[in-house]
């Protein structure tokens, strides 16, 4: 355990933009859903200085109470922190939190400092309980980001595959892949969109009739998505079947495809 000041203190990479990230601290329909998303419990929070920050967590085994202290629109949001029920130790108003987020080439760093915690039980156990949670609003703020972009993402590379015109065919991958992206399989290590187009005009070239389809919605966790796929001959049987695995880069576009065969 480490030496106890009576702080918590960390930073995590965020996959959203930083007005994304905010609006889990000032939209309370997005504040409810981070906190009760980890275990079904229930917050509130009244987002002006102020305003009251309440936090029940599941089976009303502790209650929070606090207050907003300082707004600075997607730069930084404080508020106290205490319990009314579930911890005499961290009295409501008696401790500070600190939230800092700050632009990077991935989306968002958010930094955390939790102040004025009396021992180094209430610090140790304050900082697991935040790294959780923290990592919940990463989830819950990408899925904001990507959620509704990745079902048209992985519908524009399928039909890229499908595309014989090279023209038409760039023009499908710009739609759903960063001009830098990296392809990876177990036939294919290229890098760049143009690179990609030749690569997939090649490919459709040596396997002619055959069609790309997806085999089933995509699933999106932070900024990576998976997605099925098969390859259908023109008798309309799977020929090779698959999945690839992507990662969104920050404007909503695949930086990173790598297909599994089998």
């Amino acid at each position: 355990m480490p030496v106890h000041d009576g702080v918590v203190e960390f930073d995590i990479v965020i996959h959203a933009r930083p007005s994304t990230v905010f609006r889990f601290f000032t939209d309370p329909a997005r504040f409810a859903r981070w906190w009760s998303a980890p275990g079904g419990g229930r917050a509130t929070i009244d987002p002006r200085v102020g305003g009251a920050v309440r936090i029940e967590y599941q089976g009303d085994r502790a209650v929070m109470a606090g207050k907003v202290l300082e707004i600075v629109p997607e730069r930084r949001f404080v508020f106290s922190w205490g319990y009314e029920k579930g911890n005499d130790a961290v009295a409501p108003g008696a401790s500070r939190v600190e939230i800092t987020l700050a632009e990077v080439a991935e989306g968002t760093r958010l930094t955390l400092r939790h102040l004025d915690l009396p021992t180094p039980e209430q610090q140790h156990g304050h900082e697991q309980g935040w790294r959780h949670y923290a990592s919940c609003m990463a989830r819950e703020c990408a899925q904001d980001e990507f959620g509704e972009r990745a079902g048209p993402a992985v519908e524009a590379w399928a039909r890229a595959w499908n595309t014989t015109d090279p023209a038409a065919r760039r023009a499908a991958l710009a739609e759903c892949v960063a001009p830098d992206v990296e392809f990876r399989d177990a036939f294919s290590a290229v890098r760049g969109l143009d690179v990609l187009n030749d690569h997939i005009g090649n490919a459709t070239k040596h396997m002619p009739g055959m069609k790309l389809e997806l085999a089933g919605p995509p699933r999106l966790c932070h900024a990576f998505v998976r997605f099925a796929w098969r390859v259908v001959g023109p008798d309309g049987k799977a020929a090779f079947s698959g999945e690839n695995f992507g990662r969104f880069s920050p404007d909503g576009r695949l930086s990173l495809v790598v297909g599994f065969w089998g």
